[in-house]
């Protein structure tokens, strides 16, 4: 979109460019992260250098959740596809509220399934895994205020690498 003939110096050119890419880099930004996050689960690593979405784990253990509406159908035909994907998104941000924004990242996934990807510093005791099922009664409880429909949720096993994530949403997706 930019002029060349317009435009003037080289330098300028580039900058105007820069700022079309950066601009545009920003508006797809969600896109991107779940883009990256869809291919972390499904066993496909970036490279840091390839992480525009720019999400970073701090802690080396990891395990993922996956979350479905149930009677997805039913809820398929009842909302548009716009007000559908608006409800998941509304479910993944309580599940990041709900468990800490640092320590969780939802991703909604195909065929109406939602996965969270959850970082921790250690491996889970019984305690921890007692808090987390908390944490997903309380999610469960806090999405059945938006809408009729229940949600079944599945847990993987914590492992300590990140190269490991895949492995654990398979074990979510199973459970």
């Amino acid at each position: 979109g930019i002029n060349i003939l317009d435009a003037g110096d080289e330098m300028a050119i580039l900058r105007k460019a820069f700022e079309s890419i950066s601009g545009e880099i920003e508006k797809n930004k969600m896109s991107m992260m779940q883009n990256h996050l869809s291919g972390l689960l499904k066993g496909r690593f970036m490279y840091q250098a390839d992480n525009f979405a720019q999400i970073d784990f701090p802690y080396e253990y990891f395990f993922c959740v996956a979350m479905s509406i149930d009677k997805y159908d039913e809820f398929a035909g009842k909302y548009e596809v716009k007000r559908q994907y608006y409800l998941k998104m509304i479910i993944l941000n309580i599940a990041e509220q709900i468990i800490g924004s640092g320590n969780c990242t939802g991703v909604n996934m195909e065929n109406g399934e939602m996965a969270l990807i959850i970082n921790l510093e250690a491996m889970p005791t019984g305690m921890t895994q007692n808090q987390i099922r908390e944490y997903f009664y309380k999610i469960q409880k806090e999405t059945a205020k938006i809408f009729d429909y229940t949600i079944s949720v599945g847990i993987g096993r914590c492992y300590k690498d990140i190269i490991e994530i895949p492995t654990s949403y398979m074990e979510a997706t199973r459970a």
